[in-house]
């Protein structure tokens, strides 16, 4: 979503983007980026001039209108019609208030009435009417015109439609009344914005579904059909405003919008589209029960203070000094200004990618990872060279993202791309599954701009190698017992195709935390994706950057209780006898999923040793049980081709025709990358690769199931250069994969078991350092473009000033708001991205559990097995 000139877009560039197919500078609507803001003389350069798609359509005969809850002369709904130099030119008054010549440079509101796409407008709905009354008028809500030129364009706009079915309306009834023949129609609600939902006059101003309602039903007259922009405007200055509340209940007023617009039209022929501009800096964070409140009290910080599920990286809710205790705040109260760490008088835009969902026809065009700019070209149908089309009457001589034709050449390449895009019925032989613990969506948009810049690059543009692949959706991450998952109970999801209990692995949630009896009842036990592989006689295998028995590794074998059990004597410091529960390092080597691994590739050696053996790396193992599994599980292989590694030298001189293969390369969990001793210890690729060529010489193919677990550990630490380091090397592993691997015949699925609570926050500019500076808050205190809703770095008193603080330092703590010991995980969606056979079942919103159903099925394995598909 970013602007030309900035890494977080604003509401204007990004309009400029999704409905004029082009990006632009922040604050600017309807201009290519050779325009700067207030330039005034270069907006109105025509060959500057950018056209949405309701211009494209009014010109093939669409009827065309716009619905918002915001003024009508807003950012959003001005990129419809619009081209300004400056967002808050919305009437002649504003542009004199900026020591502008208003007779030269045409308000907003007048391009709207008079325009080349305004006045072809047949359905104007929302806020704004003051913009459109001069100064001397009261207006129908009592309230006094704001313009200065002396100009009702209220009344123009009537005199235009004169000879046309047209109506003025300002409240309920008026829209209510209003006959479905009119054929043009300006409905101005509210002297400025409407009101949010929650302080609605109900019979006297329409709800956003009413105004939807009554705007298809006049568009729905054109026989050659319409073009409709809807918004929803009011989530944003929620957020603003830190009002989560009202946030969330403009955004389910936006949902019983899209449903009228759902019910009243045909997928066979109306296509629907829903997206966002930019994102904010709310997470949800802590580890609340299933069910708490989502606007209450999730947990205590380290004093003992509560926080709530929903804070923000800044905004005025920000107090100086120490954190308040809110036990007696009221947070029913829905003007409650939810907790944020960086005092700001209007919160933040925030940076990571938003999602976009469609129905209707060629709807499966909007997958993958989209530059925004790119869907009004697939809104047109058939990506007319209209859409962002400026004069040829002058050519800027400055960068390429200046001009139109860098935008629109980028997106008629991005939709050939998608066209080329087929859809895969083979029977994948082999299945991989990427897991990157903890990525969340702001990691991924975060990491690739990291990316982009060690390549000297703005780093904005940059996709990931995963961010390529054909097909997206968005993964749902709760426990059955907690509001935010646990990568246990998350890896027993998206490995064993059920939700679990926090805490617990390869078991359902009939089975509670530390449960030993229950965990070994064989019913309770969930078969993952890896052991009906196995069943069908493919070989199988797991990578991972952390103990080999740690959560999200341990849901391909184990079956377990507390995913804290990784050796006995875990079990013991419970106070559990590990003689009645398996620790999971056992299971690992005896298990009917364990022992039938080909390839173990990760750390935590000494979850296999005896306390008085010293590994490798001198260290000792912790085994109480005096048992040195990895000797025994050499003797369980003793008649196969097999081989224990430990280090990288062992890793390369690997020969491919390995029958089975232990490599447990560190102690604990392997180094971050960045610590890496790179010529002893191999990397996530190395092992990906060596794992790939070994699983391949089965000729019933494999599934191997891959984790860069470290982003999780480096978030949890509040280390954001780390986590970002960690991703990039999942991105090169992933990049590995796909070298060695064939897409007619491989199926491979990168996702991520949950969010962490990092945000991308501020509006700093385009290339800007990702982990620099982002801006100052309002205590004039810098503050870093990455932070945390909480975490170790906390402070109890003020903000600290972090002007000198080493960003470069890889072990620098990003700063967080509520203090705790650890950084906890984020409970909003995460991403699947996918490609080979059948992966376009891996879009829309899904279940975390559905996808080993889908991996199963495209590999007719386990209740698929018959492969009747």
């Amino acid at each position: 979503t970013y602007c030309v000139d900035r890494q977080v877009a604003d509401s204007a560039c990004s309009a400029t983007a999704y409905l004029c197919g082009i990006k632009a500078n922040e604050a600017t609507i309807g201009v290519t980026a050779a325009v700067k803001l207030s330039d005034c003389a270069a907006m109105n350069n025509k060959s500057n001039h950018v056209y949405s798609v309701a211009s494209l359509l009014q010109s093939e005969g669409k009827r065309t209108g716009l619905v918002t809850t915001t003024r009508v002369t807003h950012a959003s709904p001005a990129g419809v019609y619009a081209h300004t130099a400056n967002r808050n030119w919305e009437a002649d008054t504003d542009i004199a208030s900026d020591g502008k010549d208003p007779n030269k440079c045409i308000d907003i509101a007048q391009q709207l009435i008079h325009g080349d796409t305004g006045q072809k407008l047949n359905v104007i709905f929302g806020g704004g009417r003051y913009n459109f009354l001069p100064n001397d008028i009261t207006d129908e809500d009592n309230n006094l015109g704001w313009r200065s030129d002396g100009r009702n364009l209220l009344q123009e706009w009537k005199q235009l439609k004169n000879n046309t079915k047209h109506k003025y309306i300002y409240n309920l009834k008026g829209l209510k009344n209003l006959s479905t023949n009119t054929k043009y129609v300006l409905g101005i609600f509210d002297s400025s914005h409407m009101a949010y939902n929650l302080d609605r006059d109900v019979n006297n101003k329409p709800s956003l579904s009413e105004m939807t309602k009554k705007a298809i039903e006049i568009l729905s007259q054109g026989k050659k059909g319409f073009f409709l922009f809807v918004e929803g405007g009011r989530i944003d200055h929620a957020h603003h405003e830190n009002l989560a509340r009202k946030a969330l209940d403009e955004t389910i007023e936006f949902h019983e919008a899209v449903k009228t617009a759902v019910k009243m039209t045909d997928d066979d022929d109306t296509l629907i589209v829903v997206t966002s501009d930019h994102a904010h800096t709310m997470t949800l964070n802590g580890y609340p029960n299933r069910g708490n409140n989502i606007l209450s009290i999730a947990g205590n910080d380290s004093n003992n203070l509560p926080y709530t599920t929903l804070s923000y990286a800044n905004g005025p809710s920000a107090v100086y000094g120490h954190r308040p205790s809110i036990t007696t705040h009221n947070l029913e109260e829905s003007d409650y200004k939810y907790p944020s760490l960086v005092m700001l008088d209007s919160e933040t835009h925030g940076g990571e990618d938003v999602a976009i969902f469609a129905n209707g026809p060629w709807a499966h065009l909007f997958t993958g990872v989209t530059e925004q700019h790119v869907i009004p070209h697939i809104l047109s149908e058939h990506y007319h060279d209209y859409i962002g089309k400026r004069d040829e009457t002058q050519r800027i001589s400055n960068s390429d993202e200046l001009h139109a034709e860098f935008w629109q050449k980028n997106a008629k390449e991005t939709i050939k791309e998608r066209l080329d895009i087929h859809r895969n019925k083979n029977t994948a032989k082999n299945v991989i599954l990427f897991l990157g613990d903890g990525m969340s969506i702001t990691t991924l948009a975060a990491a690739r701009t990291h990316l982009g810049q060690r390549n000297n690059k703005t780093g904005e543009e940059t996709f990931l190698s995963f961010e390529k692949f054909p097909f997206t959706g968005l993964s749902k991450t709760y426990c059955v017992d907690r509001q935010v998952a646990d990568s246990a109970c998350s890896s027993t999801a998206y490995l064993g195709g059920v939700k679990a209990n926090e805490g617990t692995a390869g078991v359902t949630a009939s089975v509670k935390l530390s449960d030993c009896v229950a965990m070994n009842n064989p019913v309770n036990h969930v078969n993952s994706v890896a052991y009906l592989s196995q069943l069908a006689g493919k070989r199988t295998g797991i990578v991972t950057t952390t103990r080999v028995t740690h959560a999200s590794p341990s849901g391909a074998y184990a079956h377990t209780a507390n995913r804290d059990w990784e050796s006995d004597a875990d079990i013991d410091l419970e106070g559990k006898d590990p003689k009645q529960c398996m620790d999971i390092a056992q299971q690992l080597i005896y298990g009917k999923t364990g022992q039938k691994l080909n390839v173990i590739f990760g750390g935590g050696r000494y979850n296999f040793l005896p306390k008085d053996v010293i590994d490798e790396d001198n260290n000792p193992g912790i085994r109480n049980d005096s048992r040195n599994l990895i000797k025994e599980w050499k003797e369980l292989k003793e008649n196969t081709k097999h081989k224990y590694v430990h280090d990288l030298k062992g890793l390369k001189d690997l020969s491919k025709d390995t029958e089975y293969v232990l490599g447990l390369f560190d102690s604990d969990h392997m180094a971050y990358n960045l610590d890496r001793d790179t010529k002893n210890k191999p990397s996530l690729s190395e092992m990906v690769k060596k794992a790939v060529e070994i699983l391949s010489k089965g000729k019933k193919g494999f599934f191997l199931f891959v984790e860069g677990g470290r982003i999780d550990h480096a978030h949890h630490k509040v280390l954001a250069r780390k986590a970002l380091d960690e991703t990039i090397e999942l991105h090169k592993a992933v990049e590995t994969a796909v070298k060695m691997t064939d897409e007619d015949d491989t199926l491979i699925v990168v996702t991520s078991d949950h969010a962490h609570t990092m945000t991308l926050n501020g509006y700093p500019n385009r290339g800007n350092k990702i982990l620099g500076i982002g801006g100052k808050g309002d205590d004039k205190l810098p503050y870093t473009t990455l932070t945390y809703a909480n975490g170790p770095s906390a402070t109890s008193g003020s903000r600290p000033n972090i002007t000198l603080h080493n960003f470069e330092d890889p072990n620098y703590k990003y700063p967080s708001f509520v203090i705790r010991s650890k950084e906890t995980h984020g409970g909003e969606d995460v991403g699947i991205f996918a490609r080979g056979p059948w992966s376009h079942l891996f879009t829309g919103v899904t279940e975390q559990h559905v996808i080993p159903h889908i991996m199963s099925y495209a590999s007719c394995v386990g209740d698929f097995s018959d492969c009747k598909q």
